[in-house]
């Protein structure tokens, strides 16, 4: 569908920055071809009601007024966990509609577009959806050891993640996924979403494990990461071990002291 669509056929090559500001005229550029051209979709039904999936708040916005400015006479929602009352009840009021237009086997009226975070990935009830639009991208807190500090960075979303997506349609009706990324990138992903534990600063889950009684943190299978530590994991260890050393959490053998089990709460009695 690229090859219809030169906003969407713009992105091919795009990243970072460039990628996200070509975003929301891309997404644009679909919804309208979905819901005004006949005969684009597989399912060749211009009603449907639409999930966009986008990696920020920002890009949310940034899309809901590019859809908004095609004056198709849809109903565009944001959807994230930072909206206010009134915007959430305004969609909840949508999605009843939509489910009893879906009990009735008919379309939504108007026609619906919500533009999501991964929010909607879990967290969130959508009724009547029968397209997705998948960015492919997903803003993931990234825990920097060199500054020790955490940053959210916009990243792709792994292959189970961008499998999740698709699957908020297709459940109890045909549905159909438009994915704004090629099937080589998407090759590139990676597999599994990281644990949150490989994203986070360490030293409270090294604290535990030392309570445990884990001695060689650095070659301990945790969380499916062998024993080749890869060189940004092994500073990571370095670092947390040396802030727990500072804190008098740990000894100079690495061993958890008196103090370090007071701060872990774990009791002696």
């Amino acid at each position: 569908f690229a090859q219809a669509l030169p906003e969407v056929k713009a992105l091919e090559g795009l990243a970072g920055r460039d990628r996200l500001t070509m975003l929301p005229a891309a997404v644009a550029a679909l919804v309208r071809a979905i819901s005004a051209q006949s005969g684009f979709t597989r399912l060749n039904k211009l009603a449907g009601d639409i999930l966009v999936f986008a990696p920020r708040i920002g890009d949310v916005k940034a899309i809901t007024d590019a859809v908004n400015n095609l004056s198709l006479g849809i109903e565009v929602f944001p959807c994230h966990a930072q909206l206010d009352d009134k915007a959430y009840a305004a969609y909840k009021e949508s999605d009843k509609a939509a489910e009893q237009a879906m009990s009735e086997g008919r379309p939504t009226k108007p026609q619906r577009v919500i533009v999501a975070t991964t929010y909607a990935e879990t967290s969130v009830t959508m009724s009547n959806l029968r397209y997705v639009i998948d960015s492919g991208m997903i803003l993931q807190p990234v825990w920097d050891p060199e500054t020790c500090s955490t940053k959210p960075e916009v990243r792709w979303h792994s292959q189970d993640g961008c499998k999740q997506r698709k699957g908020r349609v297709g459940r109890v009706q045909d549905g159909e996924c438009f994915r704004l990324y090629t099937k080589a990138e998407h090759d590139e992903f990676p597999v599994h979403t990281p644990p949150e534990i490989t994203r986070v600063p360490l030293d409270t889950f090294f604290l535990k494990a030392k309570a445990t009684g884990i001695d060689d943190l650095a070659s301990f299978d945790w969380l499916g990461k062998s024993q080749d530590v890869a060189a940004s994991d092994r500073k990571e260890i370095e670092r947390a071990s040396e802030i727990l050393r500072k804190r008098g959490a740990l000894d100079d053998d690495g061993d958890i002291t008196h103090r370090g089990i007071e701060l872990d709460g774990f009791r002696t009695d």
